[in-house]
């Protein structure tokens, strides 16, 4: 399962990983079936600090498992049941941290949280760099799951099993020697608490009237806050949404501020001022809320919200810019789309998958225009926009390569351009027989007057093998234009490419119409083909 810290992040973990950070939701990447997205969620436990030491004669009825002694260092095999805890009563130190269970060791493993970026970097505490917060010399003890109690306190729930494998991972034959339930009777959950400390009140909650559920708001302990937030949305009482407002608005507790924002938008109440002031919160937790919220603005409004949510893309929590670029996917006007560029140009892989969800078929010859005009700062992200384009194919690719054909100037177009001009004829795969007369007679251009520079040995173009790479490969991409006489010169005398491939620089010289300069340009394009 996953479970959240109190700024709305979520945390998991899996058999071998104490906890990860899922970074991006899934139903963002979703809307985007264009894009390769990478993994959504990162593991953030750092490799050589996620050690177990386990103080018990672990016991494992895995055939294959060789357990370690008690106090020996061991890496996770069972991890799971990472909680958060978001509360104080254990301590400020203890804040944010996450517990993450393993049966099989029979501990508790402790790690806190620093923010990075995006993310976070998870490492164990320096008092507990070589034990357990928790752990247990009884093999029986076998932790599930740790949470925050409404009282403060972090509970731990306990299977207490002889056997915690499933039956599957058992060799057959001491399957039938063992009993796999023992123990089935005697779970428990462990209450743990500071000692000689106090706890706090759980509140009654039945005992508590809509405007008494908005105060607990105020609460330091998440799950109670978490409570009454549920509560509230479920009853809907119209005699909440004043004071949920008044504390939207007014309220010097930023965990306040947020739940009354969010339930407001959970009981359909959000309006104009409440969205506009959290936008503008100090507290950028708030704020990137507010940004999420904003997505289902009405029609109406949508204009003005647009005008607040742009500024943001400058903000300083990465936070926030993540959450802009997942959003600003619901808004298909140009200058939506032109700060989705700027924000996937100008950050780290999550950001950029971030902003490149956010674009569809529809803007993304406008997010493409855009990235160009940012120019070099840029060209990292260009690649993974073809790639968009050859999956899209169709009137759409068309329409990209011709946007992009237009702002090139023949005469001077870079390597680098006539390398995306390869990529993109590349990525639509047919004839340039569908595309638009203008845009194929400019390719044509492009075509004829790289290859005579070839031809004519321009020595400084010799001397560029990324630009003679790039020239004979658009030869290659490009058909009935007026140099196609070369190629079709060449393949009337070998009869085939690969017999091109093998021919030496002379022979490829002596066909008329190829010369010298244009025969060495072919055999080193299909050298460096060889060897990519």
């Amino acid at each position: 399962g996953r479970q959240r810290d109190d700024n709305g992040n979520w945390f998991g973990c899996n058999n071998l990983i104490p906890v990860r950070h899922y970074v991006l939701g899934d139903h963002y990447v979703r809307r985007n079936p264009l894009l390769a997205v990478p993994s959504l969620s990162r593991d953030i436990a750092p490799n050589g600090a996620t050690q177990v030491f386990p103080i018990s004669n672990v016991l494992s009825h895995w055939s294959d498992y060789v357990p370690p002694g008690p106090g020996q260092p061991h890496r996770f095999t069972a991890a799971a049941g990472v909680g958060v805890y978001r509360d104080t009563v254990l301590g400020d130190s203890f804040y944010g941290n996450t517990f993450t269970c393993d049966s099989v060791l029979n501990a508790v493993h402790r790690r806190t949280l620093t923010p990075n970026g995006v993310t976070f970097i998870s490492d164990r505490p320096p008092e507990e760099s070589n034990r357990e917060f928790l752990a247990s010399s009884d093999p029986w003890f076998r932790p599930t799951t740790a949470t925050t109690g409404p009282d403060g306190a972090l509970y731990i729930t306990d299977m207490y099993r002889l056997v915690i494998e499933h039956p599957e991972w058992i060799d057959d034959q001491h399957e039938q020697e063992i009993f796999v339930r023992a123990g089935h009777d005697r779970g428990r959950i462990y209450r743990i608490r500071p000692d000689g400390g106090d706890l706090r009140d759980a509140p009654r909650w039945s005992k508590l009237s809509s405007t008494g559920l908005v105060e607990t708001f105020r609460s330091p302990n998440g799950r109670v806050r978490d409570t009454a937030q549920r509560l509230l949305v479920q009853r809907a009482d119209p005699a909440s949404i004043q004071p949920l407002r008044q504390m939207a608005l007014s309220s010097d507790n930023f965990l306040a501020r947020l739940h009354a924002l969010c339930t407001l938008d959970g009981i359909g109440k959000i309006d104009r001022e409440i969205l506009s002031s959290a936008l503008q919160d100090d507290h950028p937790t708030v704020c990137r809320h507010a940004i999420r919220i904003a997505e289902r603005t009405s029609s109406e409004n949508r204009q003005e919200m647009l005008s607040l949510l742009i500024p943001l893309a400058k903000h300083a929590d990465a936070q926030v810019r993540l959450q802009l670029a997942c959003s600003l996917g619901y808004w298909t006007d140009q200058q939506a789309t032109e700060t989705l560029a700027k924000l996937a140009a100008g950050g780290e892989s999550y950001l950029r998958s971030a902003a490149l969800s956010s674009v569809s078929e529809q803007t993304l010859p406008d997010f493409y225009s855009a990235v160009v005009a940012l120019g070099p700062t840029a060209n990292s992200l260009r690649p993974a926009v073809i790639e968009m384009v050859s999956r899209a194919g169709g009137d759409l690719a068309d329409q990209i390569l011709g946007r992009f054909v237009d702002q090139i100037k023949a005469e001077s177009i870079s390597a680098y351009e006539l390398n995306e001009l390869n990529r993109m004829l590349s990525a639509r795969g047919d004839s340039l027989a569908s595309i638009a007369d203008k845009t194929r007679a400019k390719i044509g251009s492009i075509a004829d007057r790289e290859f005579s520079r070839l031809a004519e040995q321009r020595t400084a173009d010799l001397d560029d093998p990324v630009r003679i790479t790039a020239t004979i490969r658009l030869l290659s991409n490009v058909s009935g234009d007026r140099f196609s006489k070369r190629r079709d010169a060449l393949l009337a005398h070998f009869s085939s490419v690969d017999q091109i491939k093998t021919a030496e620089v002379s022979e490829l010289a002596s066909i008329p119409g190829v010369g010298q300069s244009a025969a060495e340009a072919v055999k080193l394009y299909f050298s460096s083909e060889a060897s990519a």
